[in-house]
């Protein structure tokens, strides 16, 4: 689940990816598609980016519609792309011995998602998606890369009644159109509570700490914890750590929400340093109304 170990969303990186149970927008598609249903508003926009190490780049694009309050659900549409840049391809020939194209790779989605709250307390969503991985030139068309998948997330979040906390889950899979016919999952299991809200009640602020327990094929765990403060729903401050893991990557973001005329602009940034490969930056802007 290449979108999950490098995350483009400046507060699901931030958060260390702990964003099972939190309600969200258009994004949420990437994390759990059930959170779109708890959209406050009709329509949402969100475009992302992030650097990546060998100056790789990854883009991130989210969009999704609420019509009549949220009666008939949530819809979206997604887009994702992991840009390698140019590199050279060295293959054999039989006149001139070895050969070098400079190519360009990248892998690359478009998905579909939705998401219904039946009862007040209870949402549930999915997202499917289509991904094109293109790994070999189409100059050497008799090297046969067929790596295209087909993701399926689906996701449920559960509103327990007590004060501001909520539940999360979210079971992603996908299926590798090859030969192998390889199969694989992710089940992702989280809660979160605002710490400002039960007991302090603090107006104009909010603390939202989130965990998620992740379980893997191969039977692999990790723990992902997330903080974010809220200044008056306009200023953000976000943090988090998630582990074991091989390459340990620290994130810390910002975030700043603005309205104007009905209409309300995002912006959040992260910056992440991951041992060995230096400074990461992420970028996102966002519009709803």
């Amino acid at each position: 689940m290449l979108h999950r170990s490098a995350p483009v969303h400046p507060r699901s990186a931030a958060m260390a990816q702990a964003t099972t149970a939190l309600s969200g927008a258009s994004e949420a598609m990437f994390d759990n598609p059930a959170g779109m249903a708890m959209m406050d508003h009709t329509f949402d926009v969100a475009l992302a980016r992030r650097s990546w190490i060998a100056d790789i780049l990854f883009y991130q694009g989210s969009l999704a519609l609420r019509p009549v309050g949220g009666r008939y659900g949530t819809v979206g549409l997604s887009f994702w792309r992991e840009d390698f840049g140019e590199i050279e391809w060295v293959v054999p020939d039989n006149d001139s011995g070895y050969i070098v194209e400079m190519i360009h790779l990248y892998h690359q989605s478009i998905g579909l998602g939705y998401a219904l709250s039946p009862v007040p307390s209870l949402s549930i969503g999915g997202h499917v998606r289509y991904m094109v991985e293109d790994n070999a030139p189409v100059l050497y068309p008799e090297v046969d890369f067929d790596n295209d998948l087909i993701y399926y997330d689906l996701g449920l979040s559960y509103r327990t009644g007590l004060p501001s906390v909520l539940m999360g889950l979210t079971c992603r899979s996908y299926w590798r159109n090859d030969e192998e016919q390889e199969w694989a999952y992710v089940v992702e299991v989280g809660g979160a509570m605002d710490l400002f809200e039960v007991p302090l009640n603090l107006r104009g602020h909010s603390l939202v700490v989130a965990l998620d327990r992740v379980y893997t094929r191969g039977s692999d765990k990790r723990m992902e914890i997330g903080a974010e403060y809220a200044f008056r729903e306009t200023i953000f401050i976000r943090a988090g750590a998630r582990g074991p893991e091989d390459l340990p990557e620290r994130n810390y973001g910002v975030g700043l929400r603005v309205s104007l005329g009905g209409v309300n602009f995002r912006l959040d940034y992260t910056r992440g340093d991951m041992k060995y490969f230096g400074e990461i930056n992420r970028f996102a802007v966002q519009v709803s109304y």
